[in-house]
């Protein structure tokens, strides 16, 4: 359900070196800050496509002959479009797609058989909802996940618009089991669970009752529970896929650091700009980040409330004699809300970037004071922030963060704009 809603969202097709590339060659950033940014892109990309893991397998040829080597492990999501491969003494690749090959399998991990079938293009998007009970097909060559094979097997087909099973029994034609999401005529969302029929019609077997087929969920679980019982009957089931245990998935880690910052405040009535001097500071935070279950870990989402202050005092001279003072005194807890891309370089090395908006809510009551001791507070605001850091022994992490202006006057005072920016130096530890 949590990565469904990421998906929705765009996470799963967040860009990491495409949002590096567009902030850094905006206009507006500092030299010194463009040039840290476009060397995180050099390094990030590098690294990137650097990365090749390969892992040993075969595929069946169209033949049946079986071809071992290596394949590339993309720790597929959605079933794959094509597989990459290469033999351990040749570093040529070659892909294939469905219809090249009769499938492929990754020893300890994955297997998929290439078929070319009647396939459900209707969307379960609640937004994308017809009135028509029935599928949609459309004839496509796919791979489709082995999940369990023997007298009874079952196969799945994962993409952005549905997730649908697969059934054979004793070799016969594959065909799908029909589930389908759909608006009935009160306009609600009905279901047709003829996967239920199916099932109690063809897996006969005595440890089998009627009941268990009229509760089953159309789920990987379920589904897979039914046909190894019914295999069980005959004592024929050859393979079984089940999901690997994931290792820890979400952590907590401590972010104490450094910044540097700056404010620039203009007034649009006088044409008065104030340019407040850089200053460097401290800043806490705690971060909460959730592994995403695809892409062999490399992707994953971040929240980290953290408190900022940042303290200044310019003095103008306004004649000879006469000097005007004015102070700032921002404190805010940010709220980073954003992705972050991991690049392993080893099991104790890792490079990432991450990429997001930071919602801002300042603190205190008095922001800006001039020498007639009128204050203004800032708003509440948000702006981008990017960044690039190395973890050692997934536990130390080092980062540099770059955040682009953040207006801090958005509603209340319309005569005035101030601009906030910082880079700083992250460090964080792991403790959960």
């Amino acid at each position: 359900m949590f990565e469904n809603l990421l998906i929705k969202i765009g996470i799963r097709h967040f860009n990491m070196p495409k949002l590096l590339y567009l902030l850094a060659n905006h206009s507006y950033l500092y030299p010194m800050k463009a040039l840290v940014l476009r060397l995180s892109i050099i390094l990030f990309c590098i690294q990137s496509f650097a990365q090749v893991q390969f892992k040993e397998g075969h595929y069946i040829t169209t033949k049946g002959d079986t071809i071992k080597g290596l394949i590339k492990d993309y720790d597929w999501n959605d079933n794959p479009e094509k597989v990459t491969f290469k033999s351990k003494t040749s570093n040529s690749e070659k892909n294939f797609r469905p219809e090249d090959i009769a499938g492929f399998e990754i020893y300890n991990k994955v297997k998929y058989t290439s078929s070319f079938i009647d396939t459900d293009i209707s969307r379960d998007d609640m937004s994308r909802l017809n009135n028509s009970r029935l599928p949609i097909f459309d004839k496509k060559h796919l791979f489709l996940k082995v999940i369990v094979e023997g007298k009874a097997s079952l196969y799945k087909h994962s993409s952005t618009y549905n997730t649908r099973y697969y059934y054979e029994k004793n070799g016969s034609n594959l065909k799908m089991l029909i589930y389908k999401k759909y608006l009935n005529n009160d306009n609600k969302i009905d279901e047709n669970n003829n996967f239920r029929q199916q099932l109690l019609n063809n897996l006969k077997c005595d440890e089998l009752s009627k009941s268990q087929f009229a509760s089953l969920k159309y789920t990987e679980k379920d589904l897979r529970k039914i046909i190894s019982k019914y295999n069980a009957c005959f004592d024929h089931e050859t393979y079984s896929f089940h999901e690997q245990k994931r290792k820890q998935s979400f952590f907590i880690s401590i972010r104490p650091g450094v910044q540097m910052a700056s404010i620039k405040i203009d007034n649009t009535v006088t044409n008065e700009k104030i340019d407040f001097d850089d200053e460097v500071s401290f800043r806490i935070g705690l971060e909460f980040e959730y592994i995403l279950p695809f892409n062999n870990n490399k992707w994953s989402v971040i929240v980290e409330p953290t408190y900022q202050n940042y303290s200044t005092t310019k003095v103008d001279l306004i004649q000879r004699f006469l000097e005007r003072t004015r102070e700032v005194n921002y404190s805010s807890i940010e709220f980073p809300i954003g992705a972050r891309y991991y690049a392993f370089l080893n099991e104790n090395h890792q490079l990432f970037g991450n990429g997001g908006i930071v919602l801002d809510y300042a603190i205190g009551d008095e922001h800006v004071v001039d020498e007639r001791s009128q204050t203004i507070n800032f708003d509440k605001s948000f702006n981008p922030y990017i960044g690039i850091g190395y973890r050692f022994r997934k536990d130390f992490s080092l980062e540099i963060r770059y955040q682009t202006f953040r207006g801090l006057f958005s509603g209340r005072n319309s005569n005035l704009k101030a601009n906030y920016s910082s880079i700083g130096v992250i460090a964080g530890y792991r403790f959960f």
